[in-house]
């Protein structure tokens, strides 16, 4: 089974989320405005979204056994504009699904 990276941007305020509702314009550039936060045991986007995303408990305590790798503690829910990496192939997560790099 492969696994999906999933990447967040390092300041929350340059991600593509907070720029829809504030008034900075500068979007974050891939790879250096980015950090690997997860690797998860998965070849699906959407479950790799689903088990990064805290709903009843902080996804990054990896209460879902081996599935998920956590390379940052405290970290948030990811969300649209983050990236995700699948077999090499870079996605950013748009507001309905994800988009190709």
């Amino acid at each position: 089974m492969s696994t999906v990276k999933v990447y967040q941007a390092k300041d929350f305020r340059k991600s593509s989320y907070w720029i829809v509702v504030s008034d900075i314009t500068e979007k974050p550039k891939f790879p250096e405005d980015f950090e690997l936060v997860a690797e998860v045991l998965t070849e699906e986007l959407n479950e790799a979204y689903e088990l990064t995303n805290s709903v009843r408990s902080n996804w990054f305590e990896n209460k879902n056994g081996m599935k998920i790798k956590v390379y940052k503690t405290l970290c948030r829910s990811t969300s649209v504009g983050d990236v995700m990496e699948k077999e090499g192939v870079l996605y950013y997560v748009d507001n309905f699904g994800f988009e190709k790099f």
